[in-house]
């Protein structure tokens, strides 16, 4: 296998410079809503020619990538590495094209994500923006459409499911953040994982989004309305 030397180009500016063969890797800054997702986007460059990527990263060539802060899934009722303003996550049952997706893990700020190949690194810079307002009424259909079957028509859970109620009983304080990483990964306020009877909704997108992920406004939505059950 070859060995690839990469470098961050941003703006049309290389941040390091030239690598043997000319090789160097293109990453797009991250900006992403504290109810949102984000992959990053790589190229390789030689010879001042662009090929993207694509999603399938690391499992194109296994154990080559690494990501940085990233965050593995632990058992229930311990306290995971939840620092930070966002994470790279991977969960169980959670395979999507690229192996691993960057979470935020506040509402807002700034910091650098790293994505590393056999020995060289990519820092990129990455901005968590505040969640979309919420659509109350909108976050309703949702729930009804994608979770009252097993938390209730209410919220307020039914028999092993919990209650999602924005009370001391349901999910009390949640941040949208924290909400955002349970829904899409099943990974709950403290970077522990929820139990696999929880859809990883990230993987297995919503039921009236035509398999897709959910977006940074359906969470918002959904996120919204549960706060009105009190």
């Amino acid at each position: 296998m070859k060995v690839r030397n990469w470098v961050l180009i941003v703006g049309g500016v290389v941040a390091g410079s030239a690598v043997a063969a000319g090789l160097v890797l293109q990453a797009k800054p991250i900006t992403m809503s504290a109810a949102g997702y984000a992959v990053p986007e790589l190229s390789s460059v030689a010879n001042g020619q662009a090929t993207p990527l694509g999603k399938e990263g690391p499992g194109a060539e296994a154990g080559d990538w690494t990501f940085a802060p990233s965050h593995t899934v632990i058992e229930a009722g311990a306290e995971g590495d939840v620092k930070g303003v966002a994470t790279f996550f991977t969960g169980p049952n959670f395979k999507p094209a690229f192996d691993n997706v960057l979470l935020p893990n506040a509402d807002s700020g700034t910091t650098t994500a790293t994505v590393a190949m056999q020995g060289s690194s990519v820092d990129i810079p990455v901005t968590v923006t505040p969640a979309p307002a919420p659509d109350v009424a909108q976050g309703k259909v949702l729930y009804d459409q994608n979770c009252a079957v097993c938390h209730g028509a209410t919220a307020q859970g039914q028999g092993d499911f919990p209650n999602l109620t924005y009370t001391d009983a349901g999910i009390g304080g949640w941040g949208i953040w924290q909400f955002n990483r349970a829904v899409r990964v099943g990974v709950d306020d403290v970077g522990a994982t929820l139990d696999q009877t929880m859809p990883r909704w990230q993987a297995a997108g919503f039921k009236t989004d035509g398999g897709n992920p959910p977006t940074a406004q359906e969470i918002s939505d959904i996120f919204g309305y549960l706060k009105t059950l009190k």
